[in-house]
């Protein structure tokens, strides 16, 4: 299985740095260091603890030394949005208004009275939020997010725009409406759905035109842990400051990331197998996805970042401080008794008694005294280097989203890229397999990518490109046919939809596939993520799986079809899989995923040793989308949301967190590939504006089949159906990836997705020709 990159696994010690070199001022010098802080609500004392215990380190070497000294960009969601600015918005003498050592007191002293319930949990939200945002007032005045006393990263989410906001210093120049006071910045990130009304404010934009934000919670934008954005936030600023010059080329040698967790379970309070769960429909899965996405997103941050770090041999750079054995009422993000609180705290002062690793017995309190004389010796030491980039050959790699019967928008833009490799290549038998080192796929993507990478008795991928729409046309009928009551358990039953995945792939094995492949599921009853990928099989061959169940697996969307039980073995031992939709792991766009697999191979491939460095120059991206809607179907307003409970927020968190991994995931990427003048190898084709008429998503009646075919070219009620499979609806959805080709790029880029595409093609076939020998071939 994949090994999540826990405090207990494989994470050495950040400024173990010193330890590998004998010159501190080669390794120092122009380090770019980040401190990334979860969201838990009253869990906030956990890393309260610890940042009291590091600037206490650093206060025994510098007397007046606050982290907003040590630490060029420190980025929070939700609680962890308001340590960060308790500890970089500035006083009367511009220095932290508070020191690390007053943050556990703050809880202590306001929690009960923030989390002191005023409204009904079901109802309403359980607080009313006043006390709240006076205590955020009172504490920082006016000050706004331009005064802070470093580069902040702060999450939330507007529920208006369905989009997250980002807000840091450096987006002020070309986003000056971002400019709020840190009060307003504070409440809106930890403005939980359910727990606290959502946040309504104004600022003005650079023409001095009002702008208004509805804000809820950061945790609906980076679910909890901002370690990927602010890391995303520092290597932007690559761009234009010199500060930052050393991690032009991502050099993750040149980058010291500490990330706070504010704790977890070590085991679910209840995990499933497919067996239970196979009856299920709305009903039961409606409180259960949510935890899922949660535990789904901080497993697979940390498994990012792990990845990266790990592959470029800088793994002693990231330090994830987490308790993961959190019981009882330490569990619970808005229990601010004393009894409680003094629970925490006591948690917080454990896990610096803890080890590291099972390989690694040095405790965190040992680690974190070395990071501080580690940050001593690099404020005094830093200066400005910048990387050179490598020349290897090219990695390329192709993502494609999920999004069921509208998978057949990726399936024309692929069409359209193999006919144009073919005739670059005056080669008819050219195959999309032939020209990726790595295809990456979740739900319907999944099943495009073991289309195009599964062999045939020739060796050859058993489908071309322009097989992929067909594939729908002709099975997503009988796959989408209703069979059950969507409220009390599937709705489709998904024998189909075995059936023809059999029949297509037979007994071909993950290890058989004709290049590098990622397909991600959900198990939930072990409640993580699990990657399918061939370079995994030398320590996790329990994966070794049939390629049918890895694709019913990445398809099984909750409360469309079942999950899948299914066994593998390896010397005669058995393994259980109870697996859902991939979507749950990688909430719909693999892409980030595909490129952390990309670059862990490097430690291991010769054919990938271009990219250890994360070269991005040397990496090409290409990302398929499904399409989205520009304007949901819903949105709201902060004054609208201000009363909802449980069950109004239920259904709208999910739209919401979707939304907002999407978004997050381009963000992630464009940034970095920006940052390090590589924007021409990152390709993100999307249609951001499909509309509908139709709100159903598995109507294919008559009537409703009428309506799509009125509609027409103007393309409004049938892309918003995911899995409407009449035949109506999926010529439209042919016509939107034809329309998509024309299209620009974006709104400064006026190049065309079509234009990109032949510009892909032919780094493509020119890559292929300079390449000696096809990887995984």
């Amino acid at each position: 299985m994949c090994k999540m990159a826990t405090t207990k696994s494989f994470l050495i010690l950040i400024f173990m740095i010193l330890a590998t070199t004998s010159s501190t001022s080669a390794t120092l010098e122009d380090v770019v260091t980040i401190l990334s802080i979860d969201g838990g609500g009253i869990k906030g004392i956990i890393p309260g603890v610890i940042l009291e215990f590091l600037e206490g380190k650093l206060q025994e070497l510098d007397r007046d030394a606050r982290l907003a000294d040590y630490f060029d960009v420190i980025g929070g969601t939700s609680t962890g949005g308001l340590i960060t600015a308790m500890i970089t918005t500035p006083n009367e003498n511009n220095r932290p208004f508070a020191a690390a050592n007053e943050i556990v007191p703050f809880y202590f002293q306001h929690g009960p009275h923030i989390f002191n319930s005023s409204t009904g949990t079901f109802l309403g939200p359980s607080f009313d939020g006043k006390y709240l945002l006076q205590i955020l007032e009172d504490n920082f005045g006016e000050t706004r997010l331009h005064q802070a006393l470093t580069e902040v990263v702060i999450s939330s989410f507007d529920i208006k725009r369905n989009k997250p906001v980002i807000f840091t210093k450096s987006n002020l120049t070309n986003y000056p409406e971002l400019n709020a006071t840190m009060y307003d910045i504070c409440y809106s990130t930890a403005a939980a759905p359910t727990v606290f009304p959502p946040h309504y404010f104004v600022t003005n934009t650079s023409n001095g035109d009002t702008y208004e934000f509805n804000l809820v919670d950061g945790g609906v934008a980076s679910v909890g842990d901002p370690a990927l954005l602010s890391v995303s936030v520092a290597t932007k600023l690559a761009e234009e400051d010199p500060a930052f010059a050393s991690i032009r080329s991502l050099n993750l040698k040149k980058m010291l990331l500490l990330s706070l967790g504010t704790g977890t379970n070590s085991e679910f309070d209840k995990t499933y197998t497919a067996n239970e769960t196979a009856k299920w429909g709305y009903f039961q899965w409606k409180s259960v996805i949510p935890p899922m996405l949660d535990a789904s997103s901080s497993y697979m941050t940390d498994y990012y970042l792990s990845t990266v770090f790990q592959a470029l041999d800088s793994q002693d750079n990231y330090l994830r401080v987490q308790e993961n054995a959190l019981t009882g009422t330490t569990t619970d993000m808005v229990d601010a008794s004393v009894a409680n609180m003094d629970l925490l705290k006591q948690v917080g002062k454990n896990l610096l008694k803890k080890p590291v690793s099972k390989d690694n017995p040095e405790t965190y309190e040992q680690a974190l005294t070395r990071f501080a004389q580690s940050l001593i010796d690099r404020k005094n030491l830093r200066a400005n280097k910048a990387s050179t980039f490598a020349t290897e050959e090219m990695v390329t790699v192709l993502s494609i989203d999920g999004g069921a019967i509208r998978g057949i928008i990726p399936g024309v833009i692929l069409r359209y890229l193999e006919a144009e490799l073919q005739r670059i290549d005056n080669n008819t038998d050219a195959r999309v397999a032939d020209y990726f080192d790595l295809i990456g796929g979740t739900s319907t993507g999944g099943l495009v990518t073991a289309m195009l990478t599964t062999p045939n008795e020739n060796n050859r991928p058993f489908a071309a490109a322009n097989e992929i729409v067909p594939f729908y046309f002709e099975h997503g009928p009988k796959i989408f046919e209703p069979s059950g009551n969507p409220l009390f358990g599937p709705q489709y039953n998904g024998t189909y939809l075995m059936q023809v995945i059999q029949e297509k792939v037979g007994e071909t094995f993950l290890n058989q596939t004709l290049t590098e492949v990622v397909i991600s599921s959900f198990d939930i009853q072990t409640n993580k993520p699990v990657i399918f990928t061939k370079s995994s099989l030398a320590k996790s061959p329990e994966l070794n799986a049939k390629m049918y169940d890895i694709c019913y697996s990445t398809a099984a969307a909750p409360t469309y079809f079942a999950p899948l039980g299914f066994n593998t073995s390896h010397n005669g031992d058995q393994y259980r899989f109870n697996l859902v939709d991939g979507g749950v792991a990688t909430v719909g766009d693999p892409a980030l995923l595909s490129v952390s697999v990309a670059t862990k191979l490097a430690e291991e491939d010769p054919a990938f040793s271009s990219i250890r460095s994360l070269n991005f120059k040397r990496m090409l991206l290409l990302s398929l989308g499904t399409g989205t809607t520009s304007d949901f179907d819903k949105t709201y307003t902060a004054e609208q949301a201000a009363t909802w409970g449980i069950l109004q927020w239920g259904s709208a968190i999910q739209a919401m967190t979707g939304a907002a991994s999407s978004y997050m995931t381009d963000y992630y990427l464009s940034t970095v590939f920006q940052a390090l003048d590589s924007q021409d190898n990152y390709l993100r084709v999307q249609d951001n504006a499909l509309t509908g008429t139709t709100t159903a998503w598995d109507d294919a009646s008559m009537a409703n089949m009428l309506l799509l075919e009125q509609v027409g070219n103007a393309l409004i009620g049938s892309t918003t159906s995911m899995d409407n499979a009449s035949q109506a609806n999926m010529k439209l959805l042919v016509q939107v990836g034809e329309i998509l080709l024309k299209k620009q790029n974006s709104k400064e880029d006026p190049e065309t997705n079509e234009e990109a595409l032949k510009r892909f093609a032919k780094l493509l076939s020119e890559r292929k020709k300079l390449q000696a020998n096809k990887m995984f071939h």
